[in-house]
C-alpha cells in the first residue's frame, strides 16, 4: 500500500506547449481559418534541442515484486470446503453449462421471440 506518492506531469507528447500559441484569426476564413493560423503560428515557435541521452541510469533503491496477485485483477472461485477451483475445474464447469444451454436450445423446449 502506498503512503504518499508523488506526481509529476510533462508534456512530452507535445512539439508545442498550445497554451503559449497565440493565433491571429483575421485573415482566415473557412475550415482552414483556425487550422492555417494555428499551423503558421506553430512554425513560428522556437523548439529546444532536446537535452543529450544519459550515460546511465541510475537503478532505484528498492525492488520489489508483490506479484500479479496483489493487482487484485480477479480471483478464482473457492469451493464450499475453502479449497480454490483449479483451472481445469472451472473449464469443466464452463463446458458443463455451455453443453446444458445447447441441450435446452435443441430440444425445442425453450420460449423464442419473434422480430
Amino acid at each position: 500500500m502506498l503512503t504518499s506518492t508523488r506526481l509529476r506531469l510533462f508534456n512530452s507528447f507535445l512539439l508545442y506547449d498550445i497554451k503559449q500559441i497565440r493565433i491571429d484569426l483575421g485573415n482566415y476564413r473557412g475550415h482552414f481559418g483556425t487550422l492555417t493560423p494555428f499551423h503558421h503560428a506553430c512554425m513560428a515557435q522556437r523548439v529546444d534541442k532536446p537535452m543529450p541521452e544519459p550515460q546511465t541510469l541510475p537503478a532505484p533503491e528498492l525492488l520489489r515484486d508483490d506479484g500479479l496477485g496483489s493487482l487484485q485483477f480477479t480471483s478464482m472461485p473457492i469451493k464450499a470446503d475453502g479449497t480454490v477451483l483449479s483451472l481445469d475445474e472451472v473449464s469443466e464447469a464452463c463446458d458443463s453449462n455451455i453443453k446444458n444451454s445447447l441441450d435446452l436450445l435443441n430440444s425445442g423446449n425453450c420460449l423464442t421471440v419473434q422480430p
